[in-house]
């Protein structure tokens, strides 16, 4: 497996946004439990075995959140500041709270199907790319060819805090936003090599398709408590 380039300074921090009202699914995401584990745990386990050396794993909540089951697994946990706010809030709340030579990748909780391998390829499309402030993803091909994913998406703290205020103050709601301001890299997704992997479980019906994708034939072992 290919390395990040290690940094003089700084961390790698991998965090999962778990902040989420989960509308659409019709209960939290969060007490999803894969193959008997609690997701977040699933998640810390599986992506947490590709980050570089000083690397952190943090968890983003929304504001009054209690701990879902799983967040054990991860080392600190930062709350939104304001409620309902969109990941926006948490990718702000982050960036706040972590130092300014710091890179954090943002996961969010419902990408089930993202394996280490994918993560490192955005975390190395940063390293490449030196001048940037982030990177996001951009399907070259296939039925999305032009659209942008705003996730899984990494960002050098300093410049990344100074792009979200400007970003705020043009009335930016959006992260897919982002990536037309200055600064902002795009990693080529292709289809569908990267299909499974950037897709994310919205519906029940989605989770049918990522139990599959995922060999985890039995319903039992993706399943809400």
């Amino acid at each position: 497996m290919p390395r990040v380039p290690p940094t003089s300074t700084g961390r790698t921090i991998l965090c999962l946004l778990a902040g989420g009202q989960s509308r659409r699914f019709g209960g939290s995401k969060v007490h999803l439990r894969l193959a008997g584990e609690p997701v977040l745990a699933w998640h810390a386990r599986r992506l947490g075995a590709g980050l570089p050396g000083r690397s952190e794993l943090w968890l983003s909540l929304a504001p009054g959140q209690s701990p879902p089951p799983g967040a054990g697994a991860y080392g600190r946990w930062v709350h939104d500041a304001q409620r309902n706010a969109g990941p926006l809030a948490g990718i702000a709340a982050a960036l706040k709270a972590a130092r300014g030579d710091d890179r954090v990748l943002f996961v969010p909780a419902d990408m089930l199907c993202l394996g280490p391998d994918e993560a490192l390829r955005v975390l190395l499309a940063l390293a490449r790319h030196e001048a940037a402030i982030g990177v996001v993803g951009q399907w070259v091909n296939g039925p999305r060819a032009g659209r942008i994913e705003p996730f899984p998406s990494a960002w050098r703290v300093g410049p990344a805090r100074e792009l979200l205020a400007r970003a705020s103050m043009a009335g930016v709601r959006g992260p897919f936003r982002l990536a037309s301001w200055a600064g902002v890299a795009r990693l080529p997704l292709g289809w569908p090599r990267d299909a499974d992997a950037w897709e994310s479980v919205n519906t029940r019906a989605d989770l049918s398709r990522t139990r599959q994708r995922l060999g985890l034939v039995n319903i039992h072992e993706a399943s809400l408590f």
